[in-house]
């Protein structure tokens, strides 16, 4: 007899047992299954007739479970901030509570507009001389202008305004001897003086203005004065307005209103007046002819 085993005898095969996960039967000695890959382990003594091995657990991971919780922690802690923010950037609440509105900003009304006084449209012109000469100056092709007029002589004393083809534009003064007042010119559309053609026997002066400038007149109280003059209504009478008129003099006494309506001639009379007058609604100036002394005084 030999150390050899007999050949009828078969070797001892290990137990097949089945796969935990595809139930396939492999050997127990096994550490991965050959169809599904799974990696096995083996218990011992293995509880017959289950199988020897189990899936392996993979390790737990602590360390990213921490970091997975720390970055919830952070976004939640952001979007607290963020709400923050926006609430304080928010218009306030009228009332707290569900619900309330946001109290809207108060309006502020603009002030109302008010019309503003009439403005020089130019600077003051001053004109001197003796005896006859022409005075040249320079004023705004479409606007009128008043002249304070002064003269001391004996004999006549007149002045023509003058366009820019030297024709005359309009008389504005003729007297005799001394002369102080103040006259209106290039009232009239197409008018533009440039020059003053001035005769006279003594020294004279001349001050060209706005009319703007003119001495104002609220039409409540009395208005007065002495020869010539120009008066700026302040403000312009609205309606029916009516004053009486008065004239000392002995010579042409006129009253002339210029206003939204044009031109318009109250008064031209000889000598001594009285009479009552309807003053043109929106009427800006008046002017006097008069070589006397004269009252206007609202009715």
């Amino acid at each position: 007899m030999t150390d050899q085993q007999p050949r009828w005898q078969q070797p001892q095969q290990p137990e097949l047992w089945p796969c935990p996960r595809c139930q396939n039967r492999i050997p127990s000695t096994s550490q991965f299954c050959p169809v599904c890959g799974l990696q096995l382990t083996q218990h011992a003594p293995p509880p017959p007739p289950g199988p020897a091995w189990t899936a392996a657990t993979p390790p737990k991971r602590k360390g990213r479970d921490r970091t997975l919780l720390g970055t919830i922690v952070t976004i939640v802690v952001v979007m607290v901030i963020g709400l923050m923010l926006v609430n304080a950037l928010s218009p306030r609440r009228a009332a707290d509570g569900p619900g309330a509105r946001a109290t809207p900003a108060p309006r502020t009304t603009p002030a109302p507009r008010t019309t503003p006084a009439p403005r020089a449209a130019f600077a003051d012109i001053s004109l001197s001389g003796t005896g006859k000469q022409v005075a040249r100056f320079t004023i705004p092709a479409d606007s009128a202008a008043i002249a304070a007029i002064t003269h001391r002589g004996s004999s006549n004393f007149a002045i023509h305004s003058v366009a820019a083809d030297g024709s005359n534009n309009e008389l504005l003064v003729n007297e005799i001897g001394n002369y102080r007042g103040t006259v209106i010119f290039d009232t009239s559309s197409g008018e533009h003086s440039v020059a003053f053609d001035v005769e006279a026997d003594g020294p004279w002066t001349i001050v060209i203005k706005h009319p703007a400038k003119a001495r104002a007149w609220d039409g409540r109280t009395d208005l007065a004065g002495t020869g010539d003059d120009v008066v700026l209504l302040s403000p312009a009478p609205s309606g029916l307005v009516t004053a009486r008129v008065s004239h000392t003099g002995s010579s042409n006494f006129a009253l002339r209103s210029y206003g939204d309506s044009g031109r318009s001639l109250l008064v031209n009379e000889i000598g001594r007046y009285t009479g009552q007058i309807r003053l043109p609604a929106g009427t800006l100036l008046l002017e006097i002819q008069a070589d006397g002394g004269w009252t206007v005084a609202p009715d």
